[in-house]
């Protein structure tokens, strides 16, 4: 049996996220057939998980991570490594070519979450670093893929794979929770690339203008650095009374909002690689309302166009027309979801 080594960033009880989510997925598809392990930081609950060290501010925590890593890789003596975050891997780049997965152009990122010119610049560094050490390059959508060929063109194409995700099916119960009856969801970082504030502003405009009912609210999930000016920001509008933020929420809770919302609300402004949360909502039958941004139109298209695919200036007409999406579409998405997506 062929030994795989996964290297994340977090496990995802540790800290949730787009890229823990995707490994747990992947983890799950290669042990059909090949005995897995991941290393991450953040604590470990699974037998097949090798944790790092803890996800602490210490400037220790990185080398202390590299040096367990190496001594992983040393005893494991892994027949394939992939990696999914290159600064918690860059040492096994040294001695090994890796498969690497590219989730994102590392320097674009750090300029959209405003960093300091020094990470960028490192940021940037580390990437191309990875990029020649790698012996092949996977992509979560066709979409970055074709990004990453105009950044590094001279990456051989053969070495280039798309590579779709699958996630673990969601074996959590749903955990009630303290909901409106009619409202729409969104869950996500609360960060500017995200987009929160065009979900804000998208839902004010259809309130005021009378095309979303008045019984209809807007419920907001997660934690970021922008929680407090999009608190703000939505009681500036004449609907901020209507807007509600919940925080982080757990699993059950997440389970809950999307199996009853009128769709989840996706206002990605910029670097969206795929759109797990897209799946997530899905996988209850919620339709989402994307921006033409990154991969999210290619998500809805491998949906069966089960979504709704807008620009910044329409997102509340997007928003209406999700009013009607009924029970039957609900079921035809939850069952190509599952069927394409999940393990």
């Amino acid at each position: 049996m062929r030994k795989v080594l996964l290297i994340s960033s977090t496990f995802p009880i540790s800290k949730p996220g787009g890229v823990p989510t995707f490994v747990e997925g992947r983890a799950a598809l290669l042990s059909q057939h090949d005995d897995v392990r991941v290393a991450a930081l953040g604590r470990s609950t699974r037998g097949s998980e090798i944790s790092l060290g803890s996800i602490g501010k210490s400037k220790w925590r990185i080398f202390v991570a590299w040096a367990r890593l190496i001594a992983i890789v040393v005893r494991l003596r892994p027949h394939y490594v992939e990696v999914h975050n290159a600064v918690v891997a860059l040492p096994v780049f040294i001695f090994l070519r890796p498969v690497y997965f590219f989730h994102g152009p590392a320097r674009l990122e750090a300029i959209a979450e405003s960093s300091s010119k020094f990470r960028i610049v490192l940021a940037g560094l580390i990437e191309k670093f990875v990029v020649v050490r790698s012996n092949k390059i996977l992509f979560a959508s066709s979409t970055f893929r074709k990004l990453f060929v105009g950044i590094y063109p001279n990456k051989r194409s053969e070495s280039l794979e798309v590579c779709y995700p699958k996630l673990v099916r969601f074996d959590q119960a749903l955990v009630q929770t303290a909901v409106p009856s009619r409202y729409f969801v969104c869950v996500r970082r609360l960060v500017k690339r995200t987009g929160i504030d065009l979900a804000i502003g998208a839902f004010a405009e259809g309130c005021e203008s009378g095309r979303i009912p008045a019984d209809i609210r807007l419920v907001i999930a997660g934690e970021g650095p922008e929680r407090v000016a999009l608190e703000k920001l939505a009681q500036l509008t004449r609907v901020g009374d209507r807007i509600d933020f919940v925080g982080r929420v757990s699993n059950g809770e997440r389970n809950h909002l999307y199996s009853n919302a009128i769709a989840s609300l996706v206002p990605t402004r910029a670097l969206e690689g795929f759109g797990l949360v897209v799946l997530e909502a899905g996988y209850f039958g919620c339709p989402s309302v994307v921006t033409d941004v990154g991969a999210l139109p290619e998500v809805i298209q491998l949906l069966g166009g089960n979504g709704f695919v807008t620009n910044e200036s329409e997102f509340a007409d997007a928003m209406i027309k999700a009013c009607s999406f009924n029970s039957d579409q609900r079921d035809v998405l939850q069952k190509c979801v599952i069927d394409r997506f999940f393990v």
